[in-house]
């Protein structure tokens, strides 16, 4: 029979369901029925016989019938209920119901009325609310109300529960007792009386037996009691927190739970070794929560959590705890000085209680390293309390310096304790210094390291007959060696460069040498004009990448205290230092810039403008990489080159770019100093009195329209009387709206080089001069190229050279904030960010588009074999096509890589580029898979990967 609890709310009574787990014990009582005969019954009794000797036939029989009229009892059937020995026990802010039934088996006519009342010590239920409720399964007594003393719910304090309708003879209901302790801090353990009294016009009469008619028994007014016994249920105790076999590195835990409000609570924590045991009390908060901090014992840690009520009932809850408090132990024992390159790295690494997970052991530069590298990693322990072992190998080989180990161990979750352990160390390497220097070139050198043996001569030794050379800015200039000096060359330091050509034969020589510090910054002292330089780094231990031209910085008054240090890039654009610098190969001087690399072994002329110092960082570029590259904004570019017999000079350009100065400033560079036999373009000073220095870039700013600009260049050769050829290279891509003309000097003869690409002559003399005359007919007409593209991201390019290049002024008007985003480097450009996002043609942007929407760019349209630039970074690149009208297809491009220029094809042979390529697919949200030589098609963007840092070059050709 389910449990309702009755709720009044003005006439209407709402009876909720209650959960079975509020029934925690029920007091149940039963009713017995007794026959009764109702007052003023008349009963008729049998006829009356009598037996006597003296009657005739000895039995005499009355015909009269006797009748008797019942009297009235005032009671009850004796005993009507039979009592359940189940206490009211309930435990804080849980409720208890009490279930009985009543019968009235008198015979008067009188109803009679039933009385609820607790009757244990009232002091100790405090907070404890009852009430009684009707059943409403049948019989269901109409109109049956309760009074509880006025108020709606009777107290524990001695009240009383009075039924308001009396219950008629015969008449029978059942009723619950609700006892709800959730105001009770303790709980409570109640008695409660139950009483029947009669009501109508004699309810005084006392009880006790009443003989009725036939010998019937009654009794009178009568009352039982539920009986009164102490609390049996022990309080609610959980644990919450941490969960049985938890384990922790820590010392210390947090026991976390619930019992009953008012509780004594107290946590035993034993230890595995023997007297190893504390205790901690608490109280809980007025929700009954507790949360103690306990110290936990090393090991296996048995935690008991006791509550205990009021009553002393107490309750427990025992839980495994481990503790794993001591760290890995971690030594390294190496010497303080170690010769390389292989190095067993000799020490200990082990757990105590063998719950280490892994292990790695590290480097770095320096007493205090800001960076490290891995050497290795292990799982194995290694090594014991009294025994130390081989940890790992450390190869060497291209260190030298002072270096920190770093041993580190963890152990497995959750204990995760970590241990290190540091010991510097000074390493010392050799390594064979050696090379092939082909016959009858010129080939210039810089050894990457110190060499044993000073004077080029000594390790080159007798391999027949070869010149060695060497540069020396401090010198005087002689009228035929200029500043080179062939004698009492020595070679102090790493990457000092030196000139030797062999005329016999290939020579190749070996020499030992010390590896140059990769500890700490190294320094080339550079004197103003040209000096020879390489790289001081055969490596950079496992970093086998060559250092860049960018990354060596500049120092000028060093040890003093003028002293200045900047990027190269700061430096130049301060006017110490020429940007490019120059290697020589096949008889020919190529320039480098910043994004180049200074490859080991190779010599280099590098153009210092004052008395300064290269530094050479170890860790520079080790991880990272340059900034974001955007390509100067070019009005037009010419390359001029001059050539006899087999001796070339290529790299030389005369520019027109917006912001470059007519006198030298960085968009220039010088022309490296000669070796014979040689032919040289340079050209001369725009003005030769502030500065006489020769050129091989000269970029000025543009004219004015109608205004013509004139370089002036001098061809030189050591062999004079050879036929010398001056061409320039990709004439067709000159725009149109400048008229170029070449003047040779010293004959007249006038050429257009977009008509004549080559000229040709012959003299007695060592040098010629010309000029170079660009006119600037008119503006080229502001064009532009539109584009609608879809709501959600896009991978696009513009197939224009915008003007201006920003993506903000670029799309005013159309977007007023552009969701624009430039990828270069590994790094992303926001437009709101301080490098903006630069629309450059061949370059391809991410965007998003709320709608779909028609995107403008105006600036200058890129002519079909106009060739344009792309900078490729390793890792990721977004390319596009510059070209509107046109696809880009493998016979289009070409790489450049340190100076020298392949077909597409060849740098994919190379492993320059990989030949995957990747379009973004917006119906999907995926890349969809393509291959270097599938077309390049406008307004699409693409992403391709350099393997190597590179150059593309996409030149459309005329059809």
């Amino acid at each position: 029979m389910p449990l309702m609890k009755t709720e009044t709310n003005g006439n209407a009574t709402a009876r909720i369901l209650l959960p079975a787990m509020l029934m925690l014990f029920i007091l149940a009582f039963s009713s017995r029925a007794f026959p009764a005969t109702p007052a003023g019954t008349e009963i008729t009794h049998s006829r009356a016989a009598a037996n006597s000797p003296g009657f005739s036939g000895n039995t005499i029989y009355s015909n009269t019938l006797a009748t008797t009229t019942v009297a009235p009892i005032y009671g009850f059937a004796s005993n009507p209920f039979q009592q359940s020995l189940i206490p009211v026990s309930i435990s804080q802010g849980q409720a208890s119901t009490y279930t009985f039934g009543i019968t009235n088996n008198g015979n008067t006519t009188d109803g009679v009325n039933v009385v609820i009342s607790s009757f244990d010590d009232r002091g100790l239920y405090p907070g404890v609310t009852w009430q009684v409720e009707v059943d409403d399964a049948a019989p269901f007594v109409e109109g049956l109300i309760w009074q509880n003393s006025g108020n709606s719910n009777a107290s524990a304090g001695g009240d009383r529960a009075t039924a308001g309708v009396s219950l008629p003879p015969g008449g029978s209901a059942q009723f619950s007792l609700r006892v709800n302790a959730i105001g009770a801090p303790y709980g409570a353990t109640m008695s409660f009386s139950v009483t029947l009294e009669t009501t109508g016009d004699a309810p005084s009469y006392p009880g006790g037996a009443y003989t009725g008619f036939n010998s019937t028994a009654y009794a009178g007014p009568a009352s039982v009691s539920s009986a009164g016994f102490g609390p049996t249920v022990p309080p609610s105790l959980m644990i919450a927190s941490p969960a049985d076999g938890t384990q922790t590195s820590s010392g210390t835990i947090t026991i976390m739970g619930t019992t009953e409000r008012g509780a004594a609570g107290s946590i035993r924590i034993t230890g595995a070794q023997q007297g190893q045991q504390n205790m901690i009390y608490f109280t809980p908060d007025t929700l009954g929560s507790f949360s103690t901090l306990v110290n936990l014992y090393p090991g296996l840690n048995s935690v008991t959590a006791f509550a205990q009520d009021w009553q002393g009932n107490t309750a427990s809850q025992t839980i495994a705890v481990t503790s794993y408090q001591d760290a890995p132990v971690v030594a390294l024992e190496l010497p303080q000085r170690i010769v390389g390159p292989d190095i067993g790295i000799i020490g200990r690494v082990y757990d105590s209680t063998n719950n280490i997970e892994s292990y790695s052991y590290s480097y770095g530069a320096g007493e205090n390293p800001a960076t490290w590298k891995l050497i290795g990693t292990g799982t194995t322990p290694v090594g014991s309390a009294s025994v130390s072992g081989t940890i790992g190998h450390w190869n060497t080989t291209g260190l030298t310096g002072q270096y920190t180990l770093k041993l580190e161990a963890v152990q497995k979750p959750p204990y995760s304790r970590t241990s290190t352990v540091t010991q510097t160390v000074t390493v010392t390497n050799s390594a064979q210094l050696s090379g092939t220097l082909p016959m009858g070139v010129w080939t210039m050198v810089a050894l990457p390291g110190r060499p044993m043996e000073a004077d080029p001569k000594t390790f080159i030794g007798d391999q027949g007959r070869y010149e060695v050379q060497q540069w020396d800015p401090r010198a005087e200039s002689d009228p035929y060696l200029q500043k080179y000096k062939i004698n009492n060359i020595i070679l102090n330091n790493a990457g000092q460069g030196f000139w030797v050509k062999p005329y016999e034969k290939d020579i190749q020589y070996s020499v030992d040498g010390y590896v140059t510090d990769t500890s700490e910054p190294v320094s080339i002292s550079l004197y103003s004009g040209w000096n020879q330089i390489g790289s001081p780094y055969i490596t950079r231990g496992s970093y086998t990448d060559a250092f860049r031209w960018s990354q060596v910085k500049v120092r000028i008054n060093g040890g003093t205290t003028q002293e200045q240090v900047k990027t190269l890039l700061d430096a130049k654009n301060a006017g110490w230092i020429d940007g490019q610098f120059y290697g020589y190969s096949n008889n020919n001087y190529t320039a480098y810039g910043l994004d180049d690399a200074l490859t080991p072994y190779t010599g280099y002329f590098v153009k210092a403008l004052v008395d300064c110092d290269l530094l050479f960082d170890p860790s520079a570029g080790i991880p990272g990489g340059l900034a974001r590259i955007v390509r100067p904004r070019q009005e037009w570019k010419l390359q001029l080159a001059a050539s006899s017999g087999e001796l070339r000079d290529t790299d030389n350009f005369a520019e027109s770019v917006e912001g470059a100065s007519d006198d030298f400033d960085p968009s220039d560079s010088g022309e490296p100093p000669t070796v014979k036999p040689f032919v040289s373009l340079y050209f001369d000073s725009y003005d030769a009195a502030k500065n006489p220095d020769r050129f091989s870039r000269d970029a000025r700013a543009p004219g004015a329209v109608r205004q013509t600009r004139t370089w002036n260049f001098t061809v030189e050769v050591s062999d004079p009387g050879k036929p010398v050829t001056i061409y320039v290279a990709d004439a067709e891509s000159l725009p149109a709206n400048y008229r170029f003309r070449i003047r040779d000097d010293e004959s007249g003869m006038e050429f257009d080089p977009k008509q004549q690409a080559e000229y040709t002559y012959s003299s007695a003399a060592t040098g010629r001069r010309f000029s170079l005359s660009a006119t600037k007919l008119d503006s080229l007409a502001v064009e532009t190229v539109s584009k609608k593209l879809p709501r959600g991201w896009s991978l696009f390019s513009a197939p224009i050279e915008p003007d201006p290049t920003d993506v903000r002024d670029q799309l005013a008007g159309i977007l007023d904030n552009p969701q624009v985003f430039q990828y270069f480097d590994r790094a992303l450009y926001a437009p709101d960010s301080s490098e903006h996002v630069d629309i450059q043609a061949g370059l391809a942007y991410w965007i998003y588009l709320e709608n779909e929407t028609e995107l403008t760019f105006s600036g200058r349209k890129i002519a079909n074999g106009a060739p344009v630039e792309i900078p490729l970074k390793q890792g990721w690149n977004l390319i596009g096509d510059p070209y509107e009208s046109s696809d880009v297809t493998l016979q289009d491009i070409k790489v450049s890589r340190n100076g020298e220029t392949v077909l597409a094809e060849e740098a994919l042979a190379r492993n320059w580029i990989s030949r995957d390529m990747y379009e973004y697919n917006r119906d999907t949200g995926e890349y969809d898979s393509l291959v270097i030589g599938e077309p390049i098609v406008p307004w699409k963007g693409y992403v391709v990967r350099a393997i190597e840092e590179c150059i593309l070059i996409m030149e459309k050709k005329q059809n």
